[in-house]
């Protein structure tokens, strides 16, 4: 166990301007995850290493990675489990999840892509792959967030102050002042929902979409 904590605090002396992004690697096999580690440092990124999937799921709350390189055959929680952990964590969700394993059967692909891994590659695996993939995923994660943040904000903002009351500004730059503290708001391709709030102390985002 102390061995496990001092491999998952360990970073590379990247220093931080330089980073391009936080991997989580959970891998039993020292020599594997020194080789992932040593690669993945030399391009820049920050790695946090643990042998367990218990603290992987601990330290990926903690830490917060761009993405996970998970092992399958790992002590304590498997990496199906802690996949399939990772992806149902409304907070974690959106990490993705590279598997990186021997387990190569069919099977075992489709179980990985099942539970929610992003990626699968099996070992042997090329640095070199490993990275590029590692830089697509993470493509796809940025295309996806930035998809999102516009679909959120393109059709209004709501500004709300502590006397609950609400100002509605529409895409053309009309306001409407709400004095209820509930107000109805749809957002593409979900049905109309109601939603209260009885605190207003900051400047609130919500995509309002006007028929």
């Amino acid at each position: 166990m102390a061995a496990d904590r001092r491999r998952a605090s360990h970073q590379p002396s990247t220093p931080a301007a330089q980073r391009v992004g936080r991997v989580l690697l959970v891998e039993d096999e020292q020599d594997v995850a020194e080789l992932i580690r040593y690669n993945l440092a030399k391009e820049g990124y920050e790695v946090v290493v643990t042998a367990n999937g218990a603290d992987a799921l601990r330290l990926a709350r903690e830490r917060q990675p761009d993405v996970v390189l998970l092992d399958i055959m790992v002590p304590q929680l498997n990496g199906w489990e802690v996949c399939r952990r990772l992806k149902k964590d409304p907070e974690l969700s959106a990490i993705p999840v590279i598997m990186v394993t021997g387990r190569v059967e069919e099977g075992d692909k489709v179980l990985g892509f099942e539970v929610g891994a992003d990626d699968y590659v099996t070992k042997p695996f090329s640095p070199r792959e490993l990275l590029a993939r590692i830089r697509a995923v993470l493509r796809r994660r940025g295309l996806a967030d930035a998809k999102e943040k516009k679909r959120r904000l393109k059709a209004g903002t709501v500004l709300a102050d502590n006397n609950t009351s609400l100002q509605v500004e529409n895409q053309h730059g009309k306001r409407t002042k709400v004095k209820e503290a509930a107000v109805l708001i749809r957002f593409d391709h979900i049905p109309l929902t109601q939603f209260t709030w009885h605190n207003f102390d900051a400047l609130l985002f919500f995509g309002i979409l006007y028929p």
